[in-house]
């Protein structure tokens, strides 16, 4: 949940002292959350997937929302060598600038 803060009021000064006492996530922290959330995916499957969906984006969804139609999945073969290789350079991009940002 965002915290607002706004110069004009009175406490300001303490709420933002307390915000920046604040722990922040490290790499550390990420990297073990990770971690433990895969292996519950791992042990668990699409239990755990649905879990965490609930958890960190607030949508409940149900084990078949998970399945690709056959249609998507045919599409699939369709796609050419260089698509493939543009949206892995694509990723790549996408996970590096979402590091500079961490």
């Amino acid at each position: 949940m965002p915290l607002r803060l706004h110069g004009r009021q009175g406490d300001f000064e303490a709420r933002f002292a307390a915000f920046l006492a604040d722990k922040r996530e490290t790499a550390a922290d990420v990297g073990q959350l990770v971690a433990e959330i895969l292996a519950q995916v791992k042990s668990r499957g699409d239990a755990a997937l649905l879990d965490y969906t609930r958890k960190f984006d607030r949508v409940d969804f149900a084990v078949d929302d998970l399945r690709l139609p056959v249609a998507a999945v045919e599409l699939r073969s369709m796609v050419t060598t260089l698509v493939r290789a543009a949206l892995v350079v694509v990723a790549t991009c996408v996970s590096l600038l979402g590091k500079e940002r961490i």
